[in-house]
């Protein structure tokens, strides 16, 4: 499986995001821009907590929502020649 989509409601920084990820990319911004609560999303949503804080709501009043799609094929990005 691989990573497609994720997109984050009222998540930290980020009231409303989408990332689509790459075989190799990187996140650029300004200082505070949400670029670690990226990150922190997609481990949130792989791990599945029962609970979160509530200083990881954006507004603590409306729920987190996270949305992860996959694709059915993973390419390897290296590959190994006999």
């Amino acid at each position: 499986m691989h990573l497609q989509t994720i997109s984050v409601q009222n998540f930290k920084g980020l009231r409303e995001a989408s990332f689509t990820p790459t075989q190799f990319g990187c996140l650029v911004g300004e200082n505070n821009a949400g670029k670690s609560s990226v990150m922190q999303a997609i481990v949130t949503a792989l791990n599945r907590p029962s609970q979160l804080s509530l200083n990881l709501f954006y507004d603590h009043t409306l729920p987190v929502r996270f949305t992860l799609n996959y694709s059915d094929q993973y390419q390897t990005p290296f590959s190994s020649r006999s």
